[in-house]
């Protein structure tokens, strides 16, 4: 079984919130392309851990800051990989 998900990272345009989260990060479900058929993804974040699931072709954005990681998982709980961003050194 193969995981595809779609990652996008953006800057945060919030003003009251984009000096603790700087970043936006949208995560899809890319799933509903797969021959094995569509199956929902697991993301787990946060400390404590927060754990969602994502159906195919849908997606969710989270606020998010340097380092904070982001797990994605299988529908069997199996992980599949794991993401963290870190502050640019100039633009973005």
């Amino acid at each position: 079984m193969s995981t595809r998900v779609r990652l996008t990272l953006s800057r945060n345009s919030d003003s009251s919130t984009a000096s603790k989260y700087p970043f936006v990060i949208r995560i899809v479900n890319l799933s509903i392309m797969d021959r094995e058929g569509p199956f929902p993804v697991e993301l787990v974040h946060g400390d404590p851990h927060e754990y969602l699931w994502i159906d195919p072709s849908e997606y969710i954005e989270h606020l998010t800051g340097p380092e904070h990681e982001f797990a994605i998982r299988q529908k069997h709980h199996d992980p599949q990989f794991v993401v963290s961003f870190r502050m640019p050194n100039g633009e973005l």
